[in-house]
């Protein structure tokens, strides 16, 4: 296995495979018993229904989507599809797929990109992968906080030592201090349906590419977690 770690056991894989697939799964369910009560009406409006066939047709797009990327992490490192591609566009591609989500939980979401192409080398799907897992925990920790504006940002800057950072930074509750050094340990979660393997899985992914992810806290409050890849080709 590259992208679990070893004491990720098949259960809890498919626990959170379940968890992913529950919400389009759902959506599917509910414009199903909503396509049966229009038709059973006495002038269905096909404009409705011909609506609800379109969104169960791209739920079910992405259930399939999560169910390709789960098993494009169980590939081994002589079958991944390493790819040369511009973190810049990549992290705007996350914040599109995201931005439903952030407006409906009230979060503001904005970013900051550092000039140029910002080219590293891996499979696009692995690291998009990385940046939504850390992006919607990243909200979850909003969740709670009253009082203060739910603020998700994404930026990206070229580091001192010509590597590519992505950072990912809400304005949460935070970290415990003395949890920072465990929170990228398998089975480790603090969410009561949570499967602890989202970012174990993240920053076994990270490092498989040649780099490292960490966190920590924000003085003004929330979390700020750091991605960091080599480039493609330096010189």
């Amino acid at each position: 296995m590259i992208h679990l770690n070893q004491s990720a056991t098949a259960g809890a894989l498919s626990a959170s495979i379940a968890h992913e697939l529950n919400q389009p799964l759902g959506a599917i369910r509910s414009n199903a018993e909503a396509a049966s009560l229009v038709l059973r009406s006495a002038c269905p409006d096909m404009k409705l229904i011909e609506q609800i066939l379109v969104d169960i047709q791209e739920d079910d797009q992405r259930a399939h989507d999560i169910i390709s990327r789960m098993r494009g992490l169980l590939k081994k490192r002589g079958e991944i599809d390493w790819q040369e591609f511009d973190l810049n566009e990549l992290t705007t591609t996350a914040i599109k797929i995201l931005q439903a989500e952030a407006m409906r939980r009230g979060v503001v979401v904005s970013t900051s990109r550092a000039p140029g192409a910002m080219l590293v080398r891996a499979d696009k799907i692995h690291v998009q992968q990385v940046i939504l897992n850390i992006a919607t925990n990243a909200m979850d920790a909003m969740l709670e906080v009253a009082g203060r504006e739910r603020k998700l940002t994404l930026e990206t800057r070229m580091t001192k030592d010509s590597k590519v950072e992505l950072s990912i930074s809400d304005s949460g509750r935070g970290i415990p201090d003395d949890q920072l050094a465990t929170i990228f340990e398998p089975f480790y979660t603090t969410k009561p349906a949570g499967t602890g393997l989202g970012l174990s899985i993240a920053r076994t992914i990270v490092e498989t590419y040649g780099g490292k992810v960490w966190a920590s806290n924000r003085s003004e409050g929330g979390a700020v977690f750091r991605v960091v890849l080599p480039l493609a080709r330096t010189g």
